[in-house]
């Protein structure tokens, strides 16, 4: 059997998110959300709330989508570490992270 991994950078959107989780539910597909951070309030908390609900995964993009490899290593902990925290009240711990840019150092 093959798999096809369908994943999706930079929500929660307000527009884009939920049309995005209509056509995964007309499919009957699950799909993984690298959130961004900075995007996550009161406003995109539904959607978030709403992915969960139909199995979808959250995951962690970052918390400010800056370039990685810029930033020394204390400063991509606490980017990856924000987000984790921010994530909690939502009953989730990703164990994903994908760098913005997939900008990294080796």
């Amino acid at each position: 059997m093959k798999h096809l991994a369908l994943t999706f950078d930079d929500g929660p959107g307000l527009t884009t998110m939920p049309r995005i989780l209509d056509l995964l539910k007309q499919e009957g597909a699950r799909a993984t959300f690298f959130l961004w951070g900075e995007k996550i309030n009161s406003q995109t908390a539904p959607v978030l709330h709403r992915a969960l609900e139909e199995g979808h995964e959250l995951a962690n993009h970052s918390m400010h989508h800056l370039h990685m490899s810029r930033l020394s290593r204390e400063e991509v902990i606490c980017e990856v570490e924000d987000l984790q925290r921010l994530l909690r009240p939502f009953g989730v711990t990703p164990s994903l992270f994908r760098p913005p840019y997939l900008d990294h150092n080796e």
